[in-house]
């Protein structure tokens, strides 16, 4: 079962977890429609708060990472109530934004913890902040490349040439060509 969570939702639990800056708390946000995103719904982008990641790295020490921020939980914090305890994050988005937020915290204020932060993928979420350079898409969760080339009148092999990809393979925050590059 899907415990979905919007972009305005998502920016109101960082806020509630003791994020107070607008953009911080929109960057947050994109950051968990990154990390745990799901099919949009009428277009409006989700993240999953029920979202289990990081399987194949479970061992000993390390559990699943685990809902909209994909916090990596330690088994031997299991029912201990802290920021990596399994039990206190599953299901629970208010406790995710909390463990974000304390995360955040001890990487120096910064979101440098997530790779969809340092790679720029939340970008694809904030248009209005980081807008695409003219002539070119930000790709989001969902879209393919055949998607894109109708929604821009272009097919996929023009779109394969123009981004000189090497398959129709396409990933969130990717820029594209959407016209002919000069």
């Amino acid at each position: 079962m899907s415990l979905l969570v919007s972009q305005p939702e998502l920016e109101d639990l960082l806020h509630h977890a003791g994020i107070k800056k607008r953009r911080v708390a929109r960057v947050g946000g994109a950051i968990a429609l990154c990390e745990a995103p799901v099919e949009p719904v009428n277009s409006v982008p989700y993240a999953d708060a029920s979202r289990l990641g990081d399987l194949d790295k479970v061992d000993a020490k390390w559990g699943p990472s685990v809902g909209l921020w994909q916090v990596r939980t330690l088994k031997a914090e299991l029912g201990e109530g802290t920021i990596r305890d399994y039990d206190m994050l599953v299901d629970n988005p208010a406790f995710q934004a909390y463990a974000a937020v304390q995360i955040r915290k001890a990487w120096g204020g910064t979101w440098n913890a997530w790779a969809t932060f340092t790679s720029d993928m939340f970008k694809a979420y904030l248009p209005d902040l980081y807008p695409p350079d003219p002539g070119m898409y930000t790709v989001k969760y969902g879209d393919t490349l055949s998607d894109i080339a109708l929604d821009f009148n272009a097919s996929v092999e023009e779109l394969i040439a123009w981004n000189d990809l090497d398959s129709d393979l396409i990933f969130i925050g990717q820029n594209l060509f959407i016209e002919e590059p000069s």
